[in-house]
């Protein structure tokens, strides 16, 4: 009988056995030797690879291996060599960690959709002292976890990513719905705003559709007023750590770095800005960066006197998108916004009108 041919290191070894008339597959997994044994080599061949790889979902080649030694190998060799904003970064950090305490300890070829769902159950009752947890949320740590159990599919560590199936709990928390405000509803609130240090940055969110941070982050150099057309570059912005502000020139998304061709009522307003020593054209009371709270807290006193209820300022954003969805195609809409594709214009920024116009000029 010929000699077997040599396997891949750590894929085992298929060999004849004379004394028992019939082919052996031979693999070491946990520190274990294990056997299979067929009539013909293919056989022998194809049941090594069933112990190795599994044919049943979830089955590792090494079974000893378990959810806390895979996140962590992901976000080593995966999520730190992304090109993430921090805040990104952190949030999937943050929730490996709920994670590994979650179902760490579950060897990952144990682990199921059950041990899934049961942990996102847990994560939105706020279960071990956590705060409950809504449905974005949630829809954001089980993204994190399905990450990383591809990743491990892709490097043949399992062979079926349970996260990806996995059902949010019927008792989640739905989003929080934002709101668009009318072409009027934003009049209203700018002249509320007139000749407050920070109407301009409320302004340039209304109307071109800056992020809240990306519009705290404006400097004076990024400002070509008299160019044609005026422009501002989207270049920093202002990010949170830990509730404290900095300003950085990593954006949200790969799509953020922009340069956006301004009309000109924020041509005018932005005129009118005079920058700090450091040129940031809009900041605290008091000097230094602005804080969310602050700009929050200036924005909703505006909202209110104009009678126009409570108004986040992601809203104005939301505002913004809406209205140059009437004006515009939406992958120029994307690009204004900072998105490489019209996906979130469609299904997040762009608000139906309460009266659909147009079918009675049919």
């Amino acid at each position: 009988m010929p000699m077997a041919k040599r396997r891949d290191q750590g894929s085992g070894t298929v060999y004849w056995d004379p004394a028992r008339q019939r082919w052996i597959g031979q693999v070491w997994i946990g520190g274990r030797r294990r056997k299979v044994s067929a009539k013909t080599k293919l056989d022998a061949s194809a049941a090594l690879g069933r112990l190795l790889h599994g044919d049943d979902p979830g089955r590792l080649a090494d079974r000893s291996a378990n959810v806390r030694g895979l996140l962590d190998d992901w976000q080593a060799k995966v999520l730190t060599t992304r090109a993430l904003a921090p805040s990104t970064l952190r949030l999937h950090q943050w929730f490996a960690a709920m994670w590994t305490d979650e179902v760490g300890h579950v060897k990952v070829a144990d682990l199921n959709v059950f041990m899934i769902e049961a942990g996102l159950a847990r994560f939105a009752k706020g279960a071990a002292g956590r705060r409950p947890m809504a449905k974005a949320s949630l829809i954001k740590a089980r993204s994190t976890l399905s990450q990383a159990l591809a990743w491990g599919v892709r490097r043949r560590l399992l062979s079926f990513n349970a996260a990806a199936i996995a059902e949010l709990p019927s008792t989640a928390v739905p989003p929080t719905t934002r709101r668009a405000l009318t072409r009027s509803e934003l009049d209203r609130l700018l002249a509320e705003l007139e000749g407050h240090p920070l109407e301009p940055m409320y302004r340039v969110m209304g109307r071109v559709g800056l992020r809240p941070g990306e519009a705290a982050g404006l400097c004076s150099d990024a400002l070509d007023l008299d160019g044609n057309p005026p422009t501002i570059a989207v270049v920093r912005a202002v990010q949170y750590r830990f509730a404290e502000p900095h300003l950085v020139e990593t954006l949200k998304t790969r799509g953020a770095r922009r340069t956006i061709a301004v009309p000109p009522d924020v041509v005018d307003a932005l005129r009118g800005v005079v920058p700090d020593p450091t040129g940031l054209l809009f900041h605290a009371p008091a000097g230094g960066l602005l804080r969310a709270a602050t700009a929050h807290r200036i924005l909703a006193g505006a909202a209110d006197a104009a009678g126009l209820g409570p108004v986040r300022p992601n809203e104005l954003r939301h505002s913004a998108a809406t209205h140059l969805c009437d004006l515009l195609p939406p992958h120029i809409v994307a690009d204004i916004l900072g998105h490489t594709t019209t996906q979130m214009i469609d299904a997040t920024y762009r608000h139906r009108p309460a009266v659909v116009r147009g079918a009675e000029h049919a």
